[in-house]
C-alpha cells in the first residue's frame, strides 16, 4: 500500500522495539526516512540497523528520554540538521 510517505520526515519516540520499531519499519518501507528515539542505546542502535538493512532506507538513532526538554531539542536539531524538516511525529513513549 502507498501511503504517501516517500521522502517524508518522521520523528518515532519509543522507537526501539514494539509499535514504535514496527512503525518505523513500515514507514521506511514507504520510502520515510525516520528518527528514532529511545533511551537504551543499544537496542537503539541495534533497531535503526535491522530497518537499514530490512528496507535499505534511512533510520537515524538518537539516545534520550522525552521528558527531558534537552533530549526533545535534540531530537528535533537531528530532524533539522539531516533532513530541514519534520513531517510527522509518532509519540509511542511513555
Amino acid at each position: 500500500m502507498d501511503m504517501g510517505l516517500q521522502d517524508k520526515v518522521a520523528i518515532i519516540t519509543g522507537g526501539s522495539y514494539g509499535i514504535g520499531k514496527a512503525a518505523a519499519l513500515s514507514m521506511a518501507r514507504e520510502g520515510a526516512r525516520v528518527i528514532l528515539v529511545a533511551r537504551r542505546p543499544d537496542v537503539l542502535d541495534e533497531a535503526c540497523q535491522d530497518i537499514k538493512t530490512a528496507t535499505e532506507g534511512i533510520a537515524i538513532p538518537v539516545v534520550g528520554d522525552v521528558s527531558d526538554h534537552d533530549a526533545a531539542d535534540r531530537v528535533v536539531k537531528a530532524a533539522l540538521d539531516n533532513f530541514g524538516r519534520v513531517d510527522i511525529l509518532v509519540n509511542n513513549a511513555g
